[in-house]
Formats: C-alpha cells, structure tokens, sequence
C-alpha cells in the first residue's frame, strides 16, 4: 500500500473515533437534559450511550458489508475457558460481596458486559479491520492499542471532571 492511502486510513480512523466519542458525549447530554448529572446517573447515562452507538457501529458496518471480526473465527480451549470463568466469577460476584442490590448488579452489567461489547466493537472490530488493510499486524495491534489508550483515557478523565465540576 502507498503512504498516501496508509495516511487516509489513519485520517479516517482518527475522524471516527472522535465522531463516536462526541456522539458518546452528546448522548450523555441529553440524558442529562432529564436527569441530575449524579455518579450513578452518569453511569446509567454512558450505559444507554454505549448500547445506542453499539447497535448503530453493527448496523452501519452490516449496511456497508464491511465484517467486524469481533469475535474470533475458531474458538481456542483458552478463549472458552477464560471465558467461562470470568462468566463465573462475574455471576457470582453479588453472592460473595453480599450485596445483590439492584445499583451493584447495575454496575456489574455496565462494567462487566456493557462496556467490554462496546469496546471490542469498535477496537477489535472498526479500527482493527480497517488499520489491517493497509498495515503489518504488528503496526495494527499496537495502533489499536495506543487508539484505545487514548480513547479511555480521555473518556474516564472527561466523565471524571464533568462529574467534580458539578458538585
């Protein structure tokens, strides 16, 4: 591939990542519109944002044919196991914690499942596919990496000082 068309894909990537952050955002906002902006509502706010654009990244890619690649083609012994333990341990949480409230099994939904799916959709999925066209696997994991690290950094630092400067 030129450089010209590897500088596009990263443009592009770059672009849709800052239009789903202010889409995540402007989702938030609007939750807020009805809502006191309290930690809990905030989590409850970035839920719903997640699973609206979660659910439009899968139809906009199944509209334009274009594969996510989220999950892996053959399973592996360690994919299944892991898997099942951390479904395991996550099911099981509430018991041993001794607290099976509705907001912890809330929180344990939004930072179990909610927001793992979402990430993966868009990092393993979107920006994944779309650096591997062009790049070698060892540019497009660390890409995807350092995409991510800068992502959720910036995400947890925003909800952080919107949540202080409003108290």
């Amino acid at each position: 591939m030129s450089r010209r068309s590897k500088i596009k894909t990263l443009a592009i990537v770059v672009g849709v990542l800052i239009v789903i952050q202010l889409a995540r955002i402007g989702c938030k906002e609007l939750c807020f519109l009805f809502f006191d902006r309290i930690d809990f509502n905030d989590r409850v706010a970035s839920l719903i944002a997640m699973v609206v654009l979660t659910l439009v990244i899968i139809l906009v890619a199944h509209w334009r044919k274009v594969p996510l690649s989220v999950f892996p083609e053959r399973f592996s012994m360690p994919y299944v196991v892991f898997t099942c333990l951390f479904v395991a341990f996550a099911m099981s949480t509430p018991i041993i914690t001794q607290d099976v409230s509705f907001v912890s099994i809330f929180l344990l939904v939004y930072a179990g499942i909610v927001t793992p799916i979402f990430e993966e959709t868009i990092f393993r999925g979107a920006v994944w596919n779309s650096l591997s066209n062009v790049f070698e696997k060892q540019w497009v994991v660390s890409a995807s990496g350092w995409f991510w690290v800068l992502c959720a950094s910036r995400r947890r630092t925003a909800t952080r000082l919107c949540y202080f400067t409003e108290r």
